[in-house]
């Protein structure tokens, strides 16, 4: 299992996302790096799918820091969850911050094609 900070986000790239997520929460318990060990299991539980447990700690990191890494997460998990008034909220706050980063930019206009599909009624 991962033993710190670092090792956590190298097994959550790896796709070792139960040691991630165990080693992030011992992380969080312990206080230390909490926003980042807070996106760490937002990000795990985003990757296994657990959307809640995603929206419950992406929202937990951006209580401690409300910088533009936290905004970009909180808009991929509202997205997810097909929450596209809040996706699109965080993600242009995130590219207002930011610049021009073309993941956000991508975010962004896919919520905005989405929001245009529903509201012609063909979502």
């Amino acid at each position: 299992m991962a033993t710190s900070i670092t090792q956590a986000w190298s097994a959550l790239e790896s796709g070792n996302y139960g040691d991630a997520q165990r080693a992030f929460q011992k992380a969080l318990e312990q206080e230390s790096n909490q926003t980042y060990a807070a996106m760490g299991l937002a990000g795990a539980s985003l990757a296994m799918g657990n959307l809640r447990d995603a929206l419950h700690y992406g929202e937990q990191a951006f209580k401690k820091s409300e910088n533009p890494e936290t905004k970009l997460l909180l808009g991929e998990i509202h997205s997810r969850l097909g929450n596209r008034d809040e996706a699109t909220q965080h993600v242009a706050s995130y590219l207002r911050e930011a610049g021009e980063a073309p993941y956000g930019r991508a975010l962004l206009g896919e919520q905005q094609v989405r929001t245009a599909e529903w509201e012609a009624g063909a979502d």
